[in-house]
């Protein structure tokens, strides 16, 4: 029987084993919540044929958008193999932009935001990749040093199947990827490497301890659980319920337990993403009117601290366990 060497989940142990004791928090926060919770924003769902040469983006973050590339869309394997054939090899990069368009498209295989992976369509049904470009693939590409490994066999391959006689430069796992497979390795690589969604480059309009920023498809909406504002309202808080530890997380809770009972049709279309150090939501459908409303019963909530006290003292809240919380110092 031949013994199985997980060779990617080693490196994400030794990995871990030299991070700093906050970012181990953020990583066991992140492991033991839904992944879900995790999950992309959604882009625009259409139906296409997915093509070699596309160029797509993905966003894991509101208004962020990282490209991607399909190096070989619809994959024909002799053996039909059923998690390959027909599917489409990619790549993410750590390129990004804020605006949906090909200016800020510069991709570095030799620094990718992920390993290759194999995927389904299902990623553009669902409106989590968009493509904006198609451009046939260049003879660098064409002749990329890649493919993908299979731990059980020890042995590495294309992604038709064909099987490489070395170790090549660039390579990921040799599965099938699911969508909360690809958000997983996307967020687990945010959270290593926060810089990466760094806002300072983004103009959008901040009010404190939240913002909301604009594009064509929404409204996006963040309160931020480390502004002083929060964390003063946050302290009280804990005071009245231990439990009640305010992270990103459990301003998300609070904020829509708030919604449900008080403002329920806001709650209609909301979809609500979680992360450490703040709560966001944005409606599916783009909506100003609406979400400029959530944004002042947001800020009601938070601004008026006594009626806040005294709707936590006469409901019940379900938070998130203070054992999972999250140091919030960068």
């Amino acid at each position: 029987m031949l013994k199985r060497v997980d060779y990617f989940r080693k490196i994400k142990i030794d990995k871990y084993n030299e991070l700093d004791e906050k970012t181990k928090r953020k990583l066991d926060l992140f492991y033991n919540v839904d992944h879900k919770q995790h999950q992309l924003f959604e882009i625009k769902k259409i139906k296409r044929d997915i093509q070699t040469g596309d160029i797509f983006v993905v966003s894991p973050r509101e208004g962020i958008y990282f490209y991607g590339r399909v190096l070989e869309g619809n994959i024909e394997r002799e053996d039909k193999d059923c998690f390959f054939h027909g599917n489409h090899f990619i790549v993410i990069f750590k390129c990004k932009t804020y605006e949906i368009n090909m200016d800020n498209y510069k991709p570095d295989y030799n620094d990718l935001l992920v390993n290759p992976c194999v995927i389904a369509s299902e990623y553009w049904y669902k409106g989590y990749f968009y493509t904006i470009a198609n451009i046939p693939l260049t003879e660098y590409e064409k002749n990329l040093d890649i493919g993908l490994y299979h731990s059980l066999w020890n042995k590495y391959y294309l992604p038709n199947g064909t099987e490489l006689k070395h170790k090549p430069k660039i390579f990921g796992s040799y599965s099938f990827t699911t969508i909360i497979g690809v958000s997983g390795e996307i967020n687990y690589e945010l959270i290593l490497k926060p810089e990466l969604v760094d806002y300072k480059e983004l103009d959008f309009k901040l009010d404190n301890y939240i913002s909301h920023f604009k594009n064509v498809h929404t409204v996006f909406i963040s309160v931020y659980a480390d502004h002083e504002t929060t964390l003063r309202l946050g302290d009280k808080i804990s005071l009245i319920d231990e439990k009640a530890h305010m992270n990103g997380y459990n301003w998300g809770v609070l904020i829509m337990s708030y919604l449900r009972n008080k403002y329920p049709k806001y709650v209609e279309d909301l979809v609500v993403k979680t992360v450490a150090g703040k709560f966001e939501c944005y409606y599916e459908k783009k909506d100003i009117k609406k979400s400029n409303e959530l944004i002042e019963i947001i800020k009601g909530l938070i601004e008026n601290e006594e009626e806040t006290i005294k709707y936590i003292k006469t409901h019940e809240i379900e938070w998130i366990d203070k054992d999972t919380k999250i140091l919030l110092e960068e």
